[in-house]
């Protein structure tokens, strides 16, 4: 949540130049990628 909003957060780790057809993404909520975050930075 951010406010009283909720954000879905990725980062694209591959796909066409543009990103329209095969990018491929990786949530930034799921178990596995907030124990790689949780040393970095402060999650809610």
């Amino acid at each position: 949540m951010i406010g009283s909003r909720n954000v879905l957060a990725a980062t694209t780790i591959t796909g066409d130049s543009p990103c329209y057809a095969t990018n491929v993404v990786y949530r930034l909520d799921t178990p596995g990628a907030r124990a790689f975050l949780s040393p970095f930075v402060k999650l809610p």
